[in-house]
């Protein structure tokens, strides 16, 4: 078999598995190559005893790498107890534009679900659940990076192409799921271009016993309400009700405490982002933070490492080669009074130190967050 330059190869698992600018289509070598493209080097046991269920596993796995080896040439590393490959391919470009917030991008890499079509030997039930799980979370990632292209298109009052992309997130229902706070932002996307989904939305939303009532020309209010004021929150959908005292003691800890690091800390379900939410257009109304207020959603981000480069690119801010993000961040925020709000902090704990930077750093500047576990900081106050 000729031997095809590793750059002029990518894998292709979005939709239909293929090794694009090869011939090579078998599938179990295929799907070999995209775990080992999403989760890393592997030793070569782990890969037998995965991919196959026979006696002859091992040596069922060297005629695979051989036959991989043929097509990839150094583009597939294998010794006598690893194995790992460095070609490209659509799923980690997806999740690269992911981790930068690049929504755009990411909206037009996915061009289908992952390894949708892909039909699994019997018994392979651990592989199974791995693909399901990765299909489930790219499509719940890219459902929340559409509903932000529409958002972004709805603040320019382009009412048609929000809905447009509006339908096309809940089309990930299937796939992703959708819960009430999706259905929430979804709701008066919809409405914004007279979108008869938006009556699906609304009985998805009464099933959770909540009411959506928007009409278009409120929906449209909003959003061109939220393109003239410093913020970046999310439209709401329904009203607030209850939790005064709750919300009069956060603004006594930010005001009068002089508390620059606020954690929301609670189960899950409890209400912790809607409370937070409400603080913030509570704040919005009187204009307390007069340099903006923005809302930072973390649960689409799977690496706590890229959190500063995404809160930049969340910021419309280019990354510089010569600053590191955290030195940006602070040169944005030195001499604004901001309010950051911080959504579902508990799987990237590691990167709390870039708030305890930007806390000692920015002196006008306050972060609220919401977590199921505390951030072991400092300057973090505990509500």
């Amino acid at each position: 078999m000729e031997t095809i330059q590793e750059n002029k190869i990518r894998l292709k698992t979005l939709g239909n598995l293929s090794l694009e600018g090869s011939q090579f289509s078998r599938p179990k070598p295929l799907l070999l190559l995209t775990y080992l493209v999403l989760e890393g080097s592997q030793s070569r046991r782990h890969l037998a005893e995965l991919f196959w269920l026979t006696d002859n596993r091992m040596k069922s796995l060297s005629m695979v790498f051989t036959l991989l080896r043929q097509v990839l040439g150094e583009g597939l590393l294998v010794d006598a107890k690893i194995a790992q490959t460095s070609i490209s391919s659509d799923v980690k470009d997806l999740l690269n534009a992911l981790d930068r917030s690049d929504w755009q991008i990411a909206n037009e890499l996915y061009s289908g679900a992952f390894l949708q079509d892909y039909v699994f030997d019997e018994g392979a039930t651990e592989l199974e659940e791995w693909v399901l799980e990765t299909r489930e979370q790219l499509a719940q990632r890219m459902q929340d990076a559409i509903i932000n292209l529409a958002e972004g298109a709805a603040k320019q009052q382009d009412y048609k192409q929000a809905s447009k992309l509006a339908e096309r997130a809940y089309q990930l229902a299937g796939l992703a799921g959708t819960d009430l706070g999706q259905l929430e932002r979804l709701y008066p996307l919809l409405c914004s271009g007279n979108s008869s989904v938006a009556l699906l939305v609304r009985r998805d939303a009464e099933s959770y016993g909540v009411v959506l009532d928007q009409t278009c020309e409120e929906a449209r209010a909003h959003f061109s309400q939220a393109k003239s004021e410093l913020n970046h929150l999310p439209i709401r959908a329904t009203s607030f009700i209850g939790r005064d005292v709750e919300l009069t003691e956060i603004e006594n800890l930010f005001t009068k405490s002089g508390i620059s690091l606020l954690n929301l800390v609670g189960t899950a379900g409890i209400g912790k982002t809607r409370l937070a939410l409400q603080f913030a257009f509570e704040q919005q109304k009187i204009a307390s933070f007069e340099d903006g207020i923005y809302f930072f959603p973390l649960d689409v981000l799977t690496d706590y490492s890229v959190v500063p480069q995404s809160l930049l690119s969340h910021l419309g801010i280019s990354q510089s080669e010569n600053l590191d993000a955290v030195d940006q961040l602070v040169s944005f925020f030195a001499k604004r009074k901001s309010l950051l709000v911080f959504d579902n902090f508990e799987h990237l704990i590691e990167a709390a130190g870039c708030l305890s930077d930007l806390v000692k750093r920015c002196p006008h500047l306050k972060i609220l967050v919401t977590s199921r576990e505390t951030l072991n900081l400092e300057e973090e106050y505990v509500f």
